[in-house]
């Protein structure tokens, strides 16, 4: 029997095919893959099993233009991550 869970997200989130890279440090980064997208997070898969920092940019790749989102890791289990954006930053 399959655990009940309640999604306490302000939009629904949908499938989405970007790429991304997780900012660690001023010349360490790791590419992900973007699963789940809304205005106000995503679903990330990483390549490997890695814990992340609290706080990271995160750099998506879109329709010609570089998105840098400020993100706060809200859950973590093997490799997807679950972020929160704080602020977006077109560049």
């Amino acid at each position: 029997m399959a655990a009940s869970f309640t999604s306490h997200r302000r939009e629904k989130r949908g499938p989405s095919e970007r790429t991304a890279t997780i900012k660690l440090g001023l010349f360490k980064s790791m590419p992900c893959d973007v699963e789940d997208l809304s205005a106000s997070g995503a679903r990330l898969i990483l390549s490997e099993k890695k814990d992340l920092p609290k706080h990271f940019d995160l750099i998506m790749s879109g329709t010609g233009r570089k998105k840098t989102h400020k993100c706060v890791n809200r859950w973590q289990n093997e490799n997807a991550i679950g972020v929160e954006f704080l602020s977006t930053k077109i560049g």
